[in-house]
C-alpha cells in the first residue's frame, strides 16, 4: 500500500511540477533563512560559556541620564570603593588596552606581539585559563610580570615550557610567569599576553575621574543585582561627588549631574556580549538579531501558506481520483494518510536541501557578519 501510495505522489508532482518547485523553493528558502538565523543568534549566546565562573562575574555598566546612554569605563577609586563597602561585591578586575602589541626581543629573536592586554593582579581569578607552564599564584604580582598564550610563546621561543624566561620590550625586562591555552569556546577574553597596568594603575589610585579602565566585579552567588546598582549610587557615585563638589564649585547635586555616573548597570559575564549596552570589547545587536529572527519566521509562514494554498488549488483536480479509490474500496483515514504522506515528502525534502543550502551559504554568512574561527 505504501509502495502505491509513493507511485501516486510522484505522478502528481511530475503533473504538477511547476507548483512543485515553487513549493519546494518557498520552503527551502524560507527554512535556509531560519536555520542561518538561530545559528547566528546560538553563537552569539556561546560567549564565555566556556568560564566556570561566568554565573558570578558582572560587566561594569555606567548609565549617563543626560544622553541617556550606557559606558564601559570605570575609574580605579570607583571600582576599589565599590569592593570595599558593598557586602556583595567579592572582587573586582580593572583592564585596559586590549589589543595593544610591542616589539619583543628574547635571547634568539625579535617578534611583534600584539593583542596583548594591561590588567589588574588578580585577572587569572576571573578567567581561569588552561595552565600550561609555571604558576598563576602571583602571576601578575609586579611590574615585571607577563604572562603569555601557548600561541605567543612559541611565537617568541618556539616552545611553550618558558616560565622564567626574560623578554625586553618597551624599554623594560619582564620575566614569563605563567604560560596558558586560550579556551576553545567562543570567547571575546584571549589575550595573547597578559601584564599589570602597573604605572598606570599607580597614577590613577586617586584619579576619580580618569574612568580608563574596563571592569568585572565578582559577585556572592546570591546577590541581588539591583540591590548592588542601588548601592553603587549610594555609596560610591554619590560618595564621590560628595568629595569633587567642593573642588568643583558646585554642590554634590550638581555635580553628579554634570559628571555622573548617575547609575549603572551589571550584566552576567555570559550574557555580555549579546545583551550588554555597553562593553569595552563591543557588543552584539540584539535588537537587530530580534528583527532578522522575526523576519525568517515570517517567511517560513508565508512559504507554509503558499504551500497550502497551491495544495488546496490542487485538490479540485484531483477529485474524479479521489472518487475511483473510494469506489474501488478505500476509506477516509487512507485517503487522508496519503495527502499527509505527499505533505510530508515536499516538508522534507525542503527540509534536505535547506540543509545543505545553509552549509553552502555559511562561509559567506560568517563573512557578512565578520565572524571566524575565535582562537584564532
Amino acid at each position: 500500500m505504501l509502495n502505491n501510495w509513493l507511485k501516486i505522489a510522484f505522478i502528481n508532482y511530475k503533473k504538477n511540477w511547476l507548483s512543485t518547485l515553487i513549493n519546494l523553493f518557498g520552503l527551502t528558502i524560507g527554512l535556509t533563512g531560519f536555520m542561518l538565523i538561530l545559528m547566528h543568534w546560538n553563537d552569539e549566546e556561546s560567549y564565555e560559556q566556556w568560564n566556570p565562573k561566568k554565573n558570578t562575574i558582572y560587566a561594569f555598566q555606567q548609565y549617563n541620564k543626560k544622553d541617556n546612554t550606557y559606558g564601559p569605563s570605570i575609574s580605579y577609586p570607583i571600582a576599589d570603593r565599590a569592593a570595599k563597602v558593598i557586602p556583595e561585591i567579592k572582587d573586582y578586575i580593572l583592564f585596559s588596552g586590549a589589543g595593544k602589541g610591542f616589539k619583543m626581543t628574547t635571547q634568539n629573536k625579535t617578534v611583534y606581539q600584539k593583542d596583548g592586554m594591561a590588567v589588574s593582579e588578580n585577572f587569572f581569578n576571573f578567567f581561569p585559563f588552561k595552565l600550561v607552564s609555571g604558576s598563576f599564584k602571583d602571576a601578575l604580582k609586579n611590574e615585571n610580570a607577563i604572562a603569555l598564550s601557548t600561541k605567543a610563546a612559541k611565537s617568541l621561543f618556539g616552545k611553550t615550557n618558558v616560565a622564567g624566561e626574560n623578554i625586553k620590550f618597551d624599554q623594560k625586562n619582564y620575566i614569563v610567569t605563567a604560560v596558558y591555552e586560550l579556551p576553545e569556546g567562543n570567547t571575546v577574553i584571549k589575550p595573547e599576553f597578559v601584564m599589570l597596568a602597573y604605572e598606570q594603575l599607580k597614577n590613577d589610585k586617586e584619579g576619580w575621574g580618569n574612568f580608563n579602565y574596563g571592569c568585572f566585579f565578582m559577585l556572592d552567588k546570591d546577590a541581588d543585582i539591583e540591590a548592588v546598582q542601588e548601592k553603587l549610587m549610594k555609596d560610591v557615585f554619590i560618595y564621590r561627588a560628595k568629595i569633587n563638589a567642593q573642588g568643583a564649585g558646585v554642590t554634590p547635586q550638581k555635580y553628579l549631574e554634570l559628571y555622573g555616573p548617575q547609575g549603572s548597570l551589571l550584566t552576567p559575564l555570559g550574557q555580555m556580549k549579546l545583551h550588554g549596552k555597553a562593553y569595552w570589547f563591543g557588543t552584539g545587536d540584539f535588537k537587530t538579531m530580534m528583527i532578522l529572527f522575526a523576519l525568517s519566521v515570517l517567511i517560513v509562514i508565508l512559504s507554509a501558506i503558499n504551500f497550502i494554498n497551491l495544495k488546496t488549488a490542487q485538490a479540485s483536480q484531483r477529485a474524479k481520483e479521489i472518487g475511483v479509490r473510494k469506489a474501488i474500496g478505500s476509506t477516509k483515514s487512507e485517503l487522508v494518510l496519503q495527502f499527509l504522506l505527499e505533505t510530508f515528502i515536499i516538508c522534507f525534502t525542503s527540509y534536505i536541501l535547506s540543509l545543505a543550502l545553509a552549509e553552502l551559504l555559511l562561509p559567506s554568512f560568517n563573512k557578512f557578519f565578520d565572524k571566524k574561527n575565535h582562537n584564532e
